[in-house]
């Protein structure tokens, strides 16, 4: 399901830096794939009440109505409409048990 991720712009460089250094700018099929994956990419400004505004064409790519759950992510900040995250948590939920089982499972903790 499509969401919108917000970088503070040091980690986008930094993960753009990782991605595209592992990348081959001469083979077409990690060329298109840098092209597509930047194609919606959007320098915000945070106004003088600390709001930001989100690009119309971006609300409709992700499916932003009205209501949204913002949620924290890795380094960014997800921006969902509110009944596709429902969704989206309602079908991890359904998993849960597997899906901590076999991500977890194989993680030392105690490094």
């Amino acid at each position: 399901s499509p969401c919108l991720e917000l970088f503070p712009r040091s980690n986008w460089d930094e993960l753009i830096q990782k991605i595209t250094s592992k990348l081959n700018r001469f083979v077409k099929r990690d060329n298109d794939f840098i092209r597509a994956y930047n194609a919606g990419l959007k320098e915000l400004e945070i106004d003088s009440t600390g709001r930001i505004l989100i690009p119309r064409d971006l609300a409709v790519i992700a499916g932003i109505t009205s209501e949204i759950v913002v949620t924290a992510k890795m380094g960014c900040i997800e921006i969902w409409d509110k009944a596709k995250y429902d969704e989206v948590i309602s079908e991890t939920q359904t998993n849960i048990s597997a899906l901590a089982e076999e991500i977890l499972g194989n993680i030392n903790l105690n490094e």
